[in-house]
Protein backbone atom coordinates (compact mmCIF):
# COMPACT_ATOMS: atom_id res chain seq x y z
CA UNK A 1 0.00 0.00 0.00
CA UNK A 2 2.84 2.37 0.83
CA UNK A 3 4.38 1.74 -2.59
CA UNK A 4 1.04 2.49 -4.25
CA UNK A 5 0.78 5.79 -2.40
CA UNK A 6 4.33 6.78 -3.39
CA UNK A 7 3.62 5.93 -7.02
CA UNK A 8 0.36 7.87 -7.05
CA UNK A 9 2.07 10.81 -5.38
CA UNK A 10 4.76 10.75 -8.06
CA UNK A 11 2.13 10.71 -10.81
CA UNK A 12 0.28 13.70 -9.35
CA UNK A 13 3.52 15.62 -8.87
CA UNK A 14 4.43 14.91 -12.49
CA UNK A 15 1.01 16.07 -13.67
CA UNK A 16 1.26 19.26 -11.58
CA UNK A 17 4.70 20.18 -12.92
CA UNK A 18 3.65 19.34 -16.51
CA UNK A 19 0.49 21.46 -16.37
CA UNK A 20 2.03 24.47 -14.65
CA UNK A 21 5.19 24.31 -16.74
CA UNK A 22 3.36 24.17 -20.06
CA UNK A 23 1.04 27.03 -19.09
CA UNK A 24 4.12 29.06 -18.10
CA UNK A 25 5.90 28.31 -21.39
CA UNK A 26 2.79 29.24 -23.41
CA UNK A 27 2.31 32.41 -21.39
CA UNK A 28 5.90 33.46 -22.09
CA UNK A 29 5.43 32.74 -25.78
CA UNK A 30 2.33 34.94 -25.88
CA UNK A 31 3.98 37.78 -23.96
CA UNK A 32 7.51 37.79 -25.37
CA UNK A 33 7.05 36.35 -28.88
CA UNK A 34 3.68 37.92 -29.62
CA UNK A 35 2.13 34.47 -29.77
CA UNK A 36 -1.56 33.69 -29.81
CA UNK A 37 -3.38 32.04 -26.93
CA UNK A 38 -4.28 28.52 -28.03
CA UNK A 39 -5.81 26.39 -25.25
CA UNK A 40 -6.02 23.33 -27.49
CA UNK A 41 -2.29 23.49 -28.25
CA UNK A 42 -1.46 23.93 -24.56
CA UNK A 43 -3.56 20.88 -23.61
CA UNK A 44 -2.00 18.75 -26.33
CA UNK A 45 1.52 19.75 -25.31
CA UNK A 46 0.70 19.13 -21.64
CA UNK A 47 -0.58 15.65 -22.38
CA UNK A 48 2.43 14.77 -24.52
CA UNK A 49 4.92 16.10 -21.96
CA UNK A 50 3.25 14.41 -18.98
CA UNK A 51 2.86 11.11 -20.81
CA UNK A 52 6.50 11.08 -21.88
CA UNK A 53 7.71 11.88 -18.35
CA UNK A 54 5.52 9.20 -16.78
CA UNK A 55 6.53 6.59 -19.34
CA UNK A 56 10.23 7.31 -18.76
CA UNK A 57 9.85 7.25 -14.96
CA UNK A 58 7.92 4.00 -14.95
CA UNK A 59 9.59 1.58 -17.31
CA UNK A 60 8.33 -1.27 -15.11
CA UNK A 61 4.73 -0.05 -14.76
CA UNK A 62 2.24 -0.43 -17.57
CA UNK A 63 -0.37 2.13 -18.56
CA UNK A 64 -3.01 -0.07 -16.98
CA UNK A 65 -1.14 -0.16 -13.66
CA UNK A 66 -0.77 3.64 -13.60
CA UNK A 67 -4.41 4.29 -14.46
CA UNK A 68 -5.66 1.63 -12.03
CA UNK A 69 -3.62 3.13 -9.19
CA UNK A 70 -4.89 6.64 -9.87
CA UNK A 71 -8.50 5.47 -10.23
CA UNK A 72 -8.24 3.45 -7.04
CA UNK A 73 -6.79 6.44 -5.18
CA UNK A 74 -9.61 8.66 -6.45
CA UNK A 75 -12.17 6.09 -5.32
CA UNK A 76 -13.19 5.10 -8.82
CA UNK A 77 -12.26 1.43 -8.59
CA UNK A 78 -9.53 -0.13 -10.64
CA UNK A 79 -8.42 -2.37 -7.80
CA UNK A 80 -4.68 -1.80 -7.73
CA UNK A 81 -4.45 -1.11 -4.01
Amino acid sequence: MNTSFALINEVWNTIWVGVVGEIWIHRNSVIFNRGVVDASEVCTLMQAKIWSWISVKSRAASVFEWSALVLDWLGGGGGAG
